[in-house]
């Protein structure tokens, strides 16, 4: 089994080409997490790492009940990781076939919501499909998972770099079919095609392959929803445009046409396809059109049936059902409840049609033979004949069929002549012919009274025994007459849409009369009763949840969001989810509630109220924990309060005099734990400056007086606590320089004179005559006691063009010392001169003067020679 650092992984959930999810506990919080690790071949491919990486960086962002939350991304032995909130339950593809009519607009409300979100953020999801939506076990809520292709809306996204179009063809919208910029339009139109597929079960375009798809996607007109799910039709039409702006330009508009639908009739669409499992009938394409002819047996006055037909109902408009044109009742449309003819062959129509032909048979028979036959057999014949077909419908078609040739007819008296005998029978013929069409003209009148009875019904219910007369009455002279049977049916169906739509619409009281008839005149139907018990417990939940929404409204404009526990406007939406998990209202208030608390909070912390934001912060992650945004702010307003009691508390050591120390009783680090919290704190700072500017004074002063030792000691310690401060490193330049400054050697009264020296004390003069040696006197100390070696050096003119070097050797550490400097040349010549004392190339003393030219010998001079 893989191993993730910080992760115990239980057991594999799914693999695909990208990656494998596993079902594991995160350890840090005990929580089961669904573990996406990418493919380790796919892992070596940039395009694939930054695509997983793209996936959790972008469902970071999208905190949302219906989009699935991530809660960590990493790299882990070279395998990429996501950590996301593991969701138990099926997707839609595998789980569509056990919802009903209801749940399945539910899963489109919720992912509609979850788009609308992600639309407000800028992002694209581009793969919106069953395989891509997970229904939640606990709370039926439906999830959208797979960003992993998702893009901002200003990227073009069409296609890869390889020129494959991404996602799903048959749920691709046109624009992404064609490689061309996608934004939310794109896949609300997907959202359509899910809608379509749940309502219809198929996609609304197949074909053999995949760019045969994607061109009817573009191309072919958007196919119709079957019959029962035409009042979709509109709304999928919207959403599967050609054209994004002739769609629905949010997921919240898309919700909005959902939500116009009447729940009546989201009812009676819903009854329509539970009794269309057993009782809708499809149509025979092949079968030819039934005409009219209605056969009319001339033995007897009972009318026959012609093919009949069945019905199913068909919401919204009704109509009646069909007759054949022989009955002369034209259709008509019924204002309340439908319902649509579909031919059927029925095992009971057929009879009528074999005994018309049989009949017609036998009266050509019986004309063509009686002609051939002498006077006095022609007299018998017709009873004979009779009696013979009698016995062979018999055999065929048992007393059924035989009844249809009439009663038994005694024999003619012998010696009855032709001509009486032909004549009574034409007469008879004749007179049986006409009972019989105003028999079935009066059939007709009934059956045709019998429809308007049952498209006054509902406004007139007194009639349903007339219309159960009727019907019996006429099943009384034919167990199997199929007009009779379908009357029946369709008031028997009648009375069902009623029962059905009084119940949608929670009209308990006249859905119970309703029921009340239909067993009265169709018998118990436990089923009924069994329906009508849980719609109205349905309808007192729904009752009860109006209530609590209600009341949750009431307490939120009170601002008793979260608060006291038992009577707050969270526990009414807890109360409404506890009844039906998954409520749109309920679960929209809670979003709003930490809306609400989370508003609170930032102008709380905008007027500094910490504690106050702190309390909202928290009530607000009581209802949603995993918020990344409610945890940041709540660590943010933590440290403030943090800081603020810290900076209490360096305040008063301040005033206890308590500044300095590397311990908690100190301003320094107390303030130290204040900047490592927030770094740009004001007060903080301005306390560490004070304390700086205090240690910078003290050693200033210890400097100035010249008390070097003191200094470095008290620089050690100001660097202890402030190592990076420009002004104390400044400082300790200064005192170094100082203290070399004050142990370097020193010598002071240099002298020079064309003249021996003994004595340092007079003044130099500035300027004698030349002469071939200069002497050269000055006082010393600071000198090693060992012993140090000084150099003259003696500059001439402006040019500094040295003309005398020597090296003196001082023994002692301090005293005079004394030596001479003598020109190469007969004397120094008549400039300016500058001596240099140096050691090691550091100028001790230096010494301006002049020699000039000797003044001429006067004659008393000479004479005195």
């Amino acid at each position: 089994m893989i191993q993730i650092p910080g992760y115990r992984v239980i057991r594999l959930l799914g693999k695909g080409g990208m990656a494998e999810v596993y079902l594991a506990i995160q350890q840090s919080f005990g929580r089961e997490v669904a573990l996406k690790v990418l493919s380790p071949t796919l892992a070596k491919d940039r395009s694939f790492s930054e695509r997983f990486l793209r996936e959790a960086r972008i469902v970071s962002r999208l905190v949302h009940p219906n989009i699935v939350t991530v809660y960590d991304v990493g790299v882990a032995d070279g395998r990429h990781y996501l950590s996301m909130e593991y969701i138990p339950g099926e997707d839609l593809k595998q789980a569509r076939s056990r919802l009903n009519l209801e749940q399945r607009l539910n899963v489109v409300r919720d992912i509609a919501r979850a788009l609308a979100f992600a639309g407000r953020k800028g992002y694209v999801h581009r793969d919106v499909k069953p395989e891509n939506i997970l229904l939640h076990e606990d709370d039926g809520r439906a999830v959208l998972m797979d960003f992993g292709i998702a893009r901002t809306a200003n990227l073009k996204s069409g296609m890869t770099q390889t020129g494959t179009a991404i996602g799903t063809p048959h749920y691709m919208s046109p624009e992404q079919a064609k490689g061309q910029e996608v934004d939310p339009r794109s896949d609300l139109y997907s959202l359509g095609v899910v809608l379509f597929f749940l309502l219809s079960g198929r996609v609304p375009f197949d074909a053999d392959s995949v760019v045969a798809v994607g061109v009817k996607h573009v191309a072919d007109p958007i196919p119709q929803l079957p019959e029962p799910m035409q009042r979709f039709q509109s709304i999928i039409d919207r959403a599967m445009a050609k054209d994004p702006a002739h769609r629905f330009q949010s997921g919240d508009e898309f919700i909005a046409a959902l939500d116009q639908i009447p729940a009546a009739e989201l009812e009676r669409i819903k009854s329509a396809m539970l009794m269309g499992k057993g009782r809708m009938v499809e149509a025979d394409a092949d079968a030819p059109t039934l005409m009219s002819l209605t056969p009319v047996a001339t033995g007897g006055s009972r009318p026959v049936a012609a093919p009949t037909v069945r019905v199913k109902r068909t919401p919204p408009a009704a109509a009646p059902r069909r007759q054949t044109a022989a009955r002369g009742v034209p259709p008509k449309a019924a204002p309340a409840a439908p319902v649509t003819v579909v031919a059927e062959r029925t095992s009971h129509s057929l009879w009528p049609w074999l005994a018309g032909i049989f009949i017609a048979s036998l009266i050509a028979y019986v004309v063509y033979f009686q002609q051939q036959l002498p006077v006095e057999e022609r007299i018998h014949l017709p009873q004979h004949l009779l009696a013979h077909w009698r016995a062979v419908a018999r055999e065929v078609g048992g007393e059924k069929l035989a009844g249809l040739l009439g009663e038994e007819v005694p024999e003619v008296a012998a010696g009855t002549d032709e001509a009486a005998g032909a004549g009574s029978d034409s007469a008879a013929a004749e007179q049986a012919a006409k009972a019989a069409a105003e028999a079935q003209a009066a059939r007709e009148q009934q059956l045709k009274q019998a429809q308007e009875w049952l498209r006054t019904l509902e406004q007139q219910p007194q009639q349903a025994a007339d219309i159960v007369g009727l019907s019996r009455q006429l099943l009384q002279q034919d167990s199997e007459d199929g007009d009779a049977l379908a009357l029946l049916d369709q008031f028997r169906q009648r009375y069902q849409w009623l029962f059905d739509t009084t119940l949608a619409a929670a009209d308990t009281e006249a859905a119970g009369e309703w029921l009340t008839r239909l067993e009265r005149d169709f018998g118990s139907s436990p089923e009924l009763q069994e329906r009508l018990q849980v719609v109205q417990t349905r309808i007192a939940r729904q009752r009860q949840i109006g209530e609590l929404l209600t009341e949750a409204a009431a307490l939120a404009q009170d601002k008793a969001w979260t608060l006291p526990a038992d009577n707050s406007a969270l526990q009414r939406y807890r109360a409404v989810l506890a009844l039906e998990p998954g409520n749109a209202d309920a679960l929209e208030g809670i979003e709003q509630l930490v809306e609400l608390l989370e508003r609170q909070a930032r102008q709380q912390m905008g007027v500094s109220q910490w504690p106050q934001a702190q309390q909202s912060l928290q009530e607000a992650l009581s209802i949603d924990g995993d918020n990344r945004q409610l945890q940041k702010l709540l660590a943010q307003v933590e440290t403030r309060q943090q800081v603020l009691s810290l900076m209490r508390r360096a305040r008063q050591l301040g005033d206890q005099g308590k500044l300095l120390g590397h311990g908690d009783d100190s301003v320094y680090s107390i303030t130290g734990k204040v900047l490592k919290l927030q770094p740009g704190h004001a007060g903080a700072r301005a306390m560490r400056r004070d304390l700086e500017d205090g240690l910078v004074g003290s050693v200033e002063g210890l400097l100035q007086s010249q008390r070097y030792d003191d200094v470095r000691a008290e620089l050690a310690r100001a660097l202890s606590y402030f190592p990076a401060s420009e002004r104390l490193q400044s400082l300790k330049s200064a005192n170094e320089a100082a203290i070399k400054e004050a142990n370097r050697p020193l010598v002071e009264q240099l002298r020079v004179s064309n003249q021996p020296i003994d004595d340092l004390s007079g003044l130099q003069v500035a300027q004698f005559p030349t002469v071939r040696q200069l002497h050269v006197g000055f006082l010393y100390r600071r000198f090693d006691a060992a012993g140090s070696a000084v150099t003259a050096h003696l500059y001439e003119g402006a040019d500094a063009i040295e003309v005398a070097q020597t090296e003196v050797t001082l023994s002692r550490s301090e005293g005079e010392q004394y030596f001479r400097l003598a020109s190469p040349l007969r004397e120094f010549a008549a400039d300016a001169y500058r001596l240099e004392l140096r050691m090691e190339q550091q100028v001790l003393a230096q010494l301006v003067f002049r020699l000039t030219e000797p003044a001429p010998e006067t004659s008393d001079s000479a004479a005195s020679q």
